[in-house]
């Protein structure tokens, strides 16, 4: 099923961003020159919100973690779901789905493997980095 997506936002739907109240867009500040950045960050439900410049928005994150309010992505994730999902963040930020450009997008695939899965994580070279 779909989980991780980015997308971009047209320019115009910047402001139903920075107006709700769901979020709360912060940016980094050199302690040293005191400079603020024009990148402002927010994050909900397993998504996050970014804001460069007041020019560019970009949306990414699992949709399966904000099915389950940002805590996991471990369980089933349903395509009935999913329009579930797209729809309350519609709901929620005011934008039309079809004012979100994607970028990336990650499916996944559950499989039952011929071994124990214990036996596999205990014999990974790499994982995580």
């Amino acid at each position: 099923m779909i989980d991780y997506i980015k997308c971009y936002l047209k320019q115009e739907n910047i402001k139903y961003l920075l107006e709700s109240d769901l979020l709360d867009f912060v940016s980094d500040l050199s302690h040293k020159s005191g400079l603020i950045y024009d990148k402002l960050k927010a994050n909900y439900n397993g998504l996050e919100f970014i804001i460069i410049n007041n020019q560019k928005a970009i949306v990414k994150g699992s949709l399966h973690k904000y099915k389950n309010k940002g805590l996991h992505n471990f369980d089933d994730f349903t395509f009935s779901q999913l329009k579930e999902v797209l729809l309350d963040i519609k709901a929620k930020f005011g934008i039309e789905l079809t004012d979100y450009v994607l970028c990336n997008i990650e499916v996944g695939i559950n499989v039952t493997p011929p071994i124990k899965s214990s036996k596999i994580l205990d014999n990974l070279l790499l994982h995580k980095g």
